[in-house]
């Protein structure tokens, strides 16, 4: 009796050992299977990227289970130093020239920037006047553009630049902020220390701009629209920060007619044609010592 009921006993044991042995195969060859699963749909989707012009854009197409693609667009945000920047500059407006540059700015949906000196004809003011109301910049130049006087002291320079100021808030009601020195930061004509001048600007709390690339349309009168466009471009396409100097001049006629393709070309490049702002980033061929570099670096 004894030794049955031992038999029994070892019988049970084998039974329950055969049922855990069995059980815990069935739950691993699971848990092998659910991942298995998963690692083959992981690898059932597919993703292509096609890439639009300058990496802006990327199409993104999605395979699901049910073997249809599913398509999503993720947009990238270019970097500053991505994104191009083209700011045409006329200088030495208004003239009779003006009307037709607006014309073919408004044509081309593009804005620009006027330097302008003081005129004060009916036409010079209705030309002040549509610059700003067409969302175009307004810069100051100098009132008198004559550089033995505005450089002969710094009383000559502050008085011209005040007058400037002063009196195209009269005509278009805007205190103009942007400026351009006569003959640019750089110029060899200036009796006077021109950080002085910078300091002076400073204190007004006005910013001015020079350029790096220019048509050389004032220096070259009667050259063709071409070679002024070819003056331009050896320079601007070199920066992504091109600040592009032209004059609005009785005498500059090629300026007007090369433009369009002018516009053309940098769109083309590119560049996004701007109408510079307080917020521009400036070009300047002396620094202002006061001020420290953009993000750590001068942009030129």
């Amino acid at each position: 009796m004894k030794e049955w009921k031992k038999g029994v006993k070892l019988l049970t044991t084998f039974v329950w050992l055969g049922v855990f042995l069995v059980g815990t195969m069935y739950f691993a060859q699971e848990w092998n299977s659910q991942n298995l699963i998963k690692k083959t749909k992981a690898e059932e989707k597919s993703l292509t990227f096609s890439q639009t012009k300058a990496g802006t854009k990327e199409n993104i197409k999605l395979e699901k289970e049910d073997g249809n693609e599913e398509e999503t667009h993720i947009s990238e945000q270019k970097t500053e130093e991505e994104v191009k920047h083209a700011y045409l500059t006329f200088d030495d407006g208004p003239s009779d020239h003006t009307d037709e540059i607006l014309d073919i700015l408004k044509e081309k949906q593009v804005k620009a920037t006027f330097f302008v000196i003081g005129k004060t004809d009916e036409k010079s003011k209705a030309r002040y006047q549509r610059i700003v109301a067409e969302g175009h910049s307004l810069g100051m130049h100098s009132y008198t553009h004559d550089y033995s006087y505005i450089y002969g002291s710094l009383e000559n320079y502050k008085e011209d630049l005040q007058k400037l100021q002063d009196y195209l808030y009269e005509v278009t009601g805007q205190k103009v902020k942007l400026y351009r020195f006569p003959g640019g930061s750089s110029n060899s004509v200036s009796k006077i220390p021109i950080q002085s001048c910078i300091d002076y600007l400073d204190q007004k709390g006005i910013i001015y701009f020079d350029w790096n690339a220019s048509s050389e349309d004032a220096v070259s009168i009667g050259t063709t629209c071409d070679k002024l466009n070819q003056n331009i471009l050896k320079d601007a396409l070199l920066y992504h920060n091109t600040v592009i100097l032209m004059h609005d001049l009785y005498e500059c006629t090629g300026t007007v007619q090369g433009l369009p393709a002018l516009i053309d070309r940098l769109k083309k490049e590119g560049y996004q044609l701007e109408a510079i702002t307080e917020k521009t980033v400036p070009v300047q061929h002396v620094k202002d010592q006061s001020k420290k570099p953009v993000n750590g670096k001068q942009f030129d």
